[in-house]
């Protein structure tokens, strides 16, 4: 397959020959520079959305934990404290309190 820019060209000379290659490989590598140089400024962009994607994964453990709540027993009676958090405008925090006493 070929890639790039193709031309026909019959140089006179072994001379010409050569410059015509050189000027191929020069506009090839500044290709190449050009494309490096656009990586680097695209490359913030890429370490923001990195850190956002992590940031919103520790988000969600964090409130898979605060949803799973904290259970303890004492004296028979059953304790369980949960947060649930809901996002539509802005997020609001509800403090749940479930006791139960068990049956003897």
């Amino acid at each position: 397959m070929i890639q790039g820019n193709v031309m026909s060209y019959e140089p006179k000379s072994m001379q010409k020959a050569i410059e015509s290659e050189n000027d191929q490989m020069d506009q090839k590598l500044l290709g190449i520079v050009d494309r490096q140089a656009d990586n680097k400024r695209k490359e913030p962009q890429w370490h923001i959305k990195e850190f956002l994607l992590a940031l919103s994964v520790e988000l969600r453990v964090i409130t898979r934990e605060i949803t799973r709540g904290w259970e303890t027993e004492i004296r028979g009676i059953k304790i369980r404290l949960g947060m649930k958090m809901w996002w539509q405008k802005h997020m609001d925090w509800v403090l749940q309190e479930e006791t139960q006493t068990l049956m003897s």
